[in-house]
């Protein structure tokens, strides 16, 4: 059985004020277990059945600092797996 790859970078195209390369916004070093977990309530926001609607993206591992990405700007989503 192959190993699980990882998310390595998550990038969006959206027409509001951030757009482009997501995980250079992650508070985690690489190959770190929390990194993980980042990636996955990225995605699961991002990915979420919805229409518009934002959601707080934690900019540090505390959660006190984040960005407020919204769902219906959106219009493309890449995921990179290493």
């Amino acid at each position: 059985m192959a190993a699980r790859k990882r998310i390595s970078e998550v990038s969006i195209t959206s027409g509001g004020q951030y757009t482009g390369n997501m995980s250079a916004y992650c508070p985690y070093a690489s190959d770190n277990e929390m990194r993980d977990e980042w990636f996955e309530f990225l995605l699961t926001e991002l990915l979420r059945p919805q229409t518009g609607g934002a959601f707080k993206l934690p900019l540090d591992e505390a959660g006190r600092e984040h960005i407020l990405i919204d769902r219906g700007l959106i219009t493309n989503i890449v995921i990179t797996l290493a």
